[in-house]
């Protein structure tokens, strides 16, 4: 780093920069940046491609912003890093390398890096950084290097799952021209029944128990069971109305209805048909097929779901974009209850987080009954959730009464998953609640799993940059305010007092003799009785009804 740039400068140039995620010039700034804070010639992003190739995504040289470029890995510095672990060649990495042309023209003495991985731990790419010199880097640039991996990671990431969720579209759109195709000529039963209350099946398709579990002979004459009392009980009366609809007005009927099957369950109906009339004019009886469509309507739920995430991730940050999950939560899926909780950030909590103790969550959204509730605390290993400590699966139980930490009443079934950052740390979960059995437990599954990949993304996010305000804006050794922070606070009460017209007072401490101090024992012990007096001087100001930071930073 260049010894003009103060650490906290740099935090403050690297959360300019993230302050662009989502943006098509969040890239180009990152590389830019990296290059000024970690004083090198050359920064670069780049996606690993199929075949072993890097497609660059920002490319950063000598202070100009260049060309993307694709280049094939084998034989290059890149090669040890793609998918691994980070690589530092401090000198001579052209020696080491000589099949790379590249390192040749860019005039490169050594190199440094790092593989990008997505949410789920999956290898995207790799950020590099060159220098036409030796290079070597302090524990705070590896910070900086790290924490600018995991957010290069996190937009390629956003990027794959926009550019998925068009082609998802695309391909729902082709499924459903396909499937009217397949309903218009492939039925799945065929039947003729009368119109009566209870449609007694005349003829029946072998398709039938395919179909509905039972073979085609139980239908007929309703011998066995009739195809009405299969109809989920909920959808009956609708379903019924449709068709005397379209019986009266002389059309075609197409009616989408949950049936039970055999072995109880419950799948989704589409049935096409139309009414057969006598020389009267009467419609003595009904014609048509009956199609399984529960994985494309399932689907397309999904789909649903997901284009309503997406969109709530790209409008909304911070504790409303976690109220907003919820409350998508509690709607898709049906839910009585629902909550998003992150690891205690304490010291007790953040050990608990690495799994040598019960992790303690602490709710950042409550809903239950469809309104939100107080946020709360509770250990995990202590709740009906426990498994969930364990286990990156989304879990699904039925529980004869599970109680969720402060909320009153009890629930019947339970669906959660757990959050983990790009590391694999536990920093939160989601936990979705029923007082009755849900029925379509994949569809709470598959929905619960790719929102919670973004609830997992902001949670590290906002983790990343109280992190990065903390090394911008407090001292490293005691904690307080450091001296960006004073000048901060000390213009704005300068500028209170103006309005006001009132004085202002500043104290200033001084230790003696304190430089003999780092002198004779060294800067170790003189950081270790700076932060004791700074410990005791708050304590007296507290008592005092003072501002220990102001005075400290003074």
């Amino acid at each position: 780093m260049k010894a003009r740039m103060t650490a906290e400068a740099a935090f403050r140039l690297l959360a300019n920069g993230m302050s662009r995620a989502g943006t098509d010039t969040f890239l180009p700034t990152l590389v830019e940046h990296l290059a000024t804070i970690l004083d090198v010639d050359h920064v670069l992003v780049a996606r690993v491609e199929e075949g072993h190739y890097a497609q660059t995504l920002a490319v950063w040289s000598q202070g100009v912003l260049h060309p993307n470029l694709r280049y094939h890995l084998a034989g290059t510095p890149c090669e040890t890093v793609s998918g691994r672990e980070p690589c530092l060649y401090a000198c001579e990495v052209q020696q080491r390398f000589p099949k790379d042309e590249l390192l040749g023209e860019l005039g490169a003495e050594s190199y440094m890096g790092v593989p990008l991985l997505g949410l789920d731990g999956t290898p995207l790419g790799l950020l590099a950084l060159l220098k036409n010199a030796p290079m070597s880097l302090t524990g705070l640039e590896e910070e900086i290097l790290h924490i600018a991996a995991a957010q290069a990671g996190a937009e390629i990431d956003r990027s794959s799952a926009r550019q998925s969720l068009k082609q998802s579209e695309a391909s729902a759109r082709e499924s459903e021209r396909r499937l009217d195709t397949l309903l218009n000529h492939l039925p799945g039963m065929a039947y003729r029944c009368l119109n009566d209350p209870e449609w007694t099946m005349l003829v029946v398709s072998q398709g039938a128990e395919a179909l509905t579990g039972y073979p085609s002979a139980a239908l007929i004459h309703n011998r066995e069971i009739s195809l009405a009392s299969l109809i989920h009980p909920p959808d009956r009366q609708p379903l019924i109305d449709a068709v005397d609809d379209a019986v009266t007005q002389g059309s075609i009927f197409r009616v989408i209805y949950r049936l039970r099957t055999a072995c109880g369950q419950l799948r989704w109906m589409q049935e096409q048909g139309q009414a057969i009339l006598d020389e009267q004019g009467e419609a003595c009886y009904l014609e048509g097929f009956i199609t399984d469509i529960t994985e494309q309507h399932e689907a397309q739920r999904v789909q649903e779901a997901v284009t309503r995430v997406a969109s709530a991730i790209t409008t909304r940050i911070g504790d409303d974009y976690f109220h907003q999950l919820v409350g998508h939560l509690t709607e898709i899926l049906e839910a009585d209850a629902a909550i998003i909780a992150t690891v205690d950030s304490s010291p007790a909590g953040l050990v608990a987080a690495a799994g040598s103790a019960t992790p303690r969550l602490s709710t950042v959204s409550v809903r239950v009954d469809g309104e939100r509730r107080d946020n709360h605390s509770f250990d995990l290993r202590d709740s009906a959730f426990a498994e969930l400590a364990d286990s990156c699966k989304v879990i699904v139980r039925d529980e004869a009464s599970a109680r969720l930490p402060g909320t009153p009443g009890t629930f019947a079934a339970w669906v959660g998953k757990r959050l983990e950052n790009t590391r694999g740390d536990t920093v939160g979960t989601i936990l979705l609640l029923y007082r009755k059995s849900p029925e379509a437990n994949a569809f709470a599954t598959s929905v619960l799993r790719i929102i919670s990949t973004g609830a997992a993304a902001e949670i590290e996010r906002r983790q990343d940059h109280r992190r990065m305000r903390q090394l911008a804006y407090f001292d490293g050794t005691t904690g307080l305010a450091n001296r960006v922070r004073f000048m901060e606070d000390l213009h704005q009460m300068r500028q209170a007092a103006e309005r006001a017209k009132a004085p202002l007072g500043l104290i200033l401490l001084d230790l003696r003799r304190f430089k003999e101090i780092n002198d004779l024992h060294g800067h170790q012990l003189g950081d270790q009785l700076l932060a004791a007096d700074d410990r005791a001087s708050g304590a007296r100001h507290r008592r005092r009804g003072a501002d220990p930071a102001l005075s400290a930073s003074g």
